[in-house]
């Protein structure tokens, strides 16, 4: 299963009004948060799919069952047969009549036990069969289960980058790349960012093909995980949340 670490790392910028615009945000790593997630992920997946191998597991064992048992059910026809052949030949003088009920009753024997044993393959044939059925039924009706489990794991990896004040930086910095005819950009955002976006005015400043103004307002009303751009002509909004619903869509699109 791909990490869910590297899930995330595609978010994008809404353009509100407009376009969408494509940027990157690269999620600050806790390496053990995120490998607990992943192998919550992994225990879960590894539990169907255990589940699913012993539905065909199972459907085997009956199959060898019943083909065992008719091998048995064979043997013991065979058996009957020799017995019958030599207490006809007892009865009706032992060399001539042995060997006429030893033709006949070993003939008919085989073709009971031949009977016997191909109706057990075809009905351990038919087991398996089904056992790979139902193992196909049951990934399938846990299919959206599994979808779900990988979007619980993308959402408590967001909800925790969220609180991290540098978790908007690289966004904002993407999406004032790409945003043109302005002279002025007015960033908006809550206590949690404000300091880490202050501090990259002059970096942006310096980086980017850009002469104007950049302002960093604070402004508690923006919801954890946004900042807002403003410009000239409109605005765009910055969004780690975005990031979730574009993998919803991802995989629910499957």
């Amino acid at each position: 299963m791909q990490s869910s670490s590297s899930v995330i790392k595609d978010s994008n910028v809404l353009h509100h009004g407009e376009r969408k615009i494509n940027t990157k945000y690269e999620a600050k790593n806790d390496n053990s948060y995120i490998e607990n997630l992943d192998e919550d992920v992994k225990q879960s997946m590894d539990s169907y799919e255990s589940i699913a191998k012993g539905l065909i597991d199972n459907g085997r064992k009956k199959a060898d069952v019943v083909i065992q048992n008719a091998f048995q059910q064979a043997e013991e026809i065979k058996k009957d047969a020799y017995q019958k052949a030599y207490y006809e030949g007892k009865e009706k003088g032992f060399n001539e009549a042995y060997e006429e009920g030893y033709k006949k009753n070993i003939e008919k024997a085989r073709i009971q036990a031949e009977t016997i044993i191909n109706k057990a393959k075809e009905n351990s044939n038919s087991m398996i069969t089904s056992a790979k059925e139902e193992y196909l039924k049951y990934i399938k009706d846990k299919e959206l289960e599994i979808k779900n489990l990988i979007i619980t794991v993308v959402e408590s990896v967001l909800k925790r980058e969220a609180k991290d004040p540098k978790a908007l930086d690289e966004a904002v910095f993407q999406a004032l790349g790409v945003i043109k005819n302005t002279s002025t950009y007015i960033i908006k955002t809550n206590s949690t960012y404000y300091e880490s976006l202050k501090d990259k005015i002059q970096f942006w400043k310096e980086q980017l093909p850009f002469k104007g103004d950049i302002f960093v307002v604070l402004d508690n009303t923006i919801k954890e995980g946004t900042a807002e751009i403003q410009r000239d002509n409109g605005k765009i909004t910055v969004s780690i949340d975005y990031s979730l619903e574009k993998v919803k869509e991802a995989i629910f699109n499957r």
